[in-house]
């Protein structure tokens, strides 16, 4: 061997053990990368190309090992759907080629990963670190048995949790530290929502009467004629108009479509007439309609198809009407008493 010949082999060596290091190096920097396998690296000889019997060496080449079957260190975490392999095996997995209506598209290849590392995706799929899409045999639910033997793509429901009513709140308020002195307002409180609206108060007494001349009143906000058809105002067929008087069954007026004011007002009116309706209906002098109560503990709700109570001026918020009623007694002796019993509850 000549020194030029010498020289190469030492080269070839310096070569092949620094191919060796950067597989060193990679093993390293990838101990706490998930599923990583580790690569070996091995070492060929090199003879000369010269006759049979006269060959000498010729330095070394190196080569790695890119996959084994040494098991790693298997680790505890916290995540419910990290997995790993305990023995020989591996996960079927799939990377997506692309999507399409936001749902991954797969090639049909199959590939293999240690990578247990998987977390479910907002569509419902075991995603590992590096991007792969768990496989697997479905299974018979009922049997236990597998289904089929190619594996395809594992997709999961999302609602693992199931709804629950709640059943309990805890709030917290503050309070005025110098809070101020007054009476308090009945028109300052509403209804407790948990128990329902409040029953309408019953007012009775030995002698006693309400005075009718406080019914309840209201006014629509749109002006009209009795000839100008519901359809003029936005009532299509089929829309609904209701009225509720706090003691009969609702009255509900259904549109034709080619109906009119006057039609809605007859109606309303041969309900009251009849008895099934404590409200009558009329135009004021400016041309909006008219709500009466009856007597003197007839209240006025009105309600229906959305479009069609504010179409003749009674929308959300002024659509409800009550009677102002004032209690009257005759003349009295000296040292007589007046019982009022208001929902069973008697005050002298």
């Amino acid at each position: 061997m000549g020194i030029f010949d010498a020289l190469n082999t030492a080269v070839a060596g310096l070569q092949a053990q620094s191919f060796a290091l950067q597989n060193i190096s990679g093993n390293i920097a990838n101990s706490q990368t998930t599923g990583y396998k580790e690569t070996d690296t091995y070492f060929e000889d090199l003879v000369s190309a010269a006759a049979l019997g006269q060959q000498t060496a010729n330095g070394v080449t190196a080569g790695s090992v890119a996959t084994n079957t040494v098991q790693g260190t298997i680790q505890s975490t916290s995540v419910s759907t990290d997995m790993a392999i305990n023995g020989d095996g591996w996960f079927v997995v799939s990377q997506p080629t692309g999507t399409s209506d936001n749902q991954p598209v797969f090639s049909g290849v199959d590939d293999y990963t240690r990578a247990g590392d998987f977390q479910l995706n907002s569509g419902g799929y075991l995603v590992n670190g590096a991007g792969y899409y768990l496989m697997g045999v479905p299974i018979n639910p009922t049997t236990g048995n597998p289904v089929g033997s190619s594996p395809q793509v594992l997709q999961f429901t999302n609602d693992f949790v199931p709804a629950q009513a709640t059943t309990a709140i805890t709030y917290q308020l503050n309070l005025p530290s110098t809070p101020k002195s007054g009476m308090l307002s009945g028109s300052d409180f509403e209804a407790n929502p948990l128990a329902g609206a409040a029953p309408a108060a019953v007012i009775t007494g030995s002698g006693a009467t309400l005075s009718p001349d406080a019914v309840a009143t209201g006014t629509g906000s749109v002006s009209t004629t009795t000839g100008a058809t519901l359809a003029s105002l936005g009532i299509n067929s089929g829309d609904t108009i209701t009225i509720n008087d706090g003691t009969n069954p609702v009255f509900t007026y259904t549109s034709t479509g080619s109906d009119n004011v006057s039609n809605l007002i007859s109606a309303i009116n041969a309900a009251n007439t009849g008895g099934t309706l404590n409200v009558s209906a009329s135009l004021s002098s400016g041309g909006n309609l008219v709500l009466t109560g009856t007597n003197g503990t007839a209240s006025i709700t009105v309600g229906g198809t959305a479009t069609a109570d504010t179409a003749i001026g009674f929308g959300a918020g002024a659509n409800s009407f009550q009677p102002v009623n004032l209690l009257t007694q005759g003349a009295v002796a000296p040292g007589d008493t007046m019982t009022v019993s208001v929902n069973g509850e008697t005050t002298s």
